[in-house]
């Protein structure tokens, strides 16, 4: 299992795009960091009152600061994780359906299979 290794509180009014599920958690966003998060690691992110909002990747060299994963407090990012959303993934490619003649396609397609990044 990994742990979380930091706590990033949302400028106040900036939880919006969180709330909504949007998968990006911007730069300018963020008002503090509690931690020291490094590339990769597992951050909560919590509104300006504290309050859980989500967990995500975090990444210092980009704008895209935190790459959501769950918006659910309880939600475990483990191995089982992964796999669910793998295994949800493979199952949604074997509902499209796709002509004999298909010869390629992406197996995760990032953010429209809840793996952003």
């Amino acid at each position: 299992m990994h742990r979380i290794t930091a706590q990033l509180t949302l400028k106040p009014g900036r939880e919006k795009s969180v709330l909504n599920r949007h998968p990006w958690l911007f730069s300018g966003a963020i008002g503090r960091v509690e931690g020291e998060p490094q590339p990769g690691d597992l951050v909560q992110v919590l509104d300006g009152n504290g309050r859980f909002l989500a967990t995500g990747t975090y990444n210092p060299h980009s704008q895209i600061r935190v790459r959501l994963l769950s918006w659910d407090v309880d939600e475990q990012i483990d191995e089982a994780f992964w796999h669910g959303r793998l295994q949800q993934a493979n199952r949604h490619r074997q509902q499209l359906n796709l002509e004999p003649a298909t010869t390629a396609y992406r197996l995760v397609n990032a953010e429209a299979d809840g793996l952003p990044g």
